[in-house]
């Protein structure tokens, strides 16, 4: 194997070693967007649990009143939404890594075929190093 091409390999096993880690620090990110959720999701459930009507009945009488109205209730919240928004563009920023680090796993096996070397058994879009 020339140089290069050892020089390619390295810098290719560098670079995918840094997405794995970006995506761990994404899914870190995300665990504490969701914990920050927690506790507004418990209130608005409470909250729609003990709303009663003028004869002191629950005002949503059955679980699909309830779901729904704490879907109305969650969006309403100044926060939640916001929240919701920044783990969407985790999870898409997350699948994009997925994808490079993927592409670059099959550019170190097309190398390694080139220079002869022993290509690993899985497939090349997994991540497999």
């Amino acid at each position: 194997m020339d140089r290069e091409t050892r020089q390619e390999l390295l810098e290719l096993t560098d670079r995918m070693a840094e997405l794995q880690r970006e995506k761990g620090r994404l899914a870190e990110e995300r665990e504490r967007l969701y914990r920050r959720c927690d506790p507004i999701r418990a209130r608005c459930l409470v909250k729609i649990a003990l709303e009663k009507d003028e004869k002191g009945k629950p005002l949503y009488s059955n679980e699909q009143l309830r779901r729904a109205a704490s879907t109305l209730e969650l969006e309403s919240d100044q926060e939640y939404p916001q929240i919701q928004g920044q783990i969407r563009e985790s999870l898409t920023r997350e699948r994009e890594l997925d994808i490079e680090h993927a592409r670059l796993g099959d550019r170190r096996v097309i190398l390694m075929a080139d220079a002869g070397m022993q290509v690993p058994t899985a497939p090349p879009s997994l991540p497999y190093g």
